[in-house]
């Protein structure tokens, strides 16, 4: 037995809900699905997805976490034209300060005592752990790491 029509139902589900959903509901439902290489049900949830997110979601606090979930899973999935006010919304409130605060952590116009109490703030304040496949290798070649 297939767990694909439950999975289509709960895709369907969630996108009747959107208006309803928070950072956290919609990042472990696009994270999961993308775990489970559920493209085609991803094509079903994103497009509208995006959209709440760019419109309507908090992105202030401690809600980091649910956005780089997200925004690696759009990054993979939902082409650069389609995700613009999205891709704006997460670069000015997340991205943005990540690859400022860690351009401070590696460089020397800041005290390096400061630099990493600014970094550690950001990361508490904004429940940072981690930054996801697509935007660790973003960031860390605006530092001038070489990933291969």
């Amino acid at each position: 037995m297939s767990d694909e029509p439950f999975l289509a139902a709960i895709a369907a589900g969630a996108v009747r809900r959107l208006k309803e959903s928070t950072c956290f509901d919609l990042s472990i439902l696009v994270w999961s699905f993308d775990i489970l290489n559920l493209s085609d049900l991803l094509g079903v949830i994103l497009p509208d997805a995006v959209d709440h997110f760019a419109d309507e979601l908090e992105d202030g606090g401690d809600v980091g976490m649910f956005w780089f979930d997200f925004a690696n899973v759009v990054a993979v999935h939902v082409p650069p034209k389609r995700r613009e006010a999205f891709d704006a919304k997460f670069f000015r409130s997340f991205l943005e300060p990540v690859e400022s605060t860690l351009l401070n952590l590696s460089g020397t116009e800041v005290p390096h005592a400061l630099a990493l109490d600014a970094w550690q703030e950001l990361l508490h304040e904004r429940q940072i752990p981690y930054l996801g496949p697509h935007y660790t290798g973003m960031v860390l070649s605006q530092l001038g790491v070489r990933i291969v």
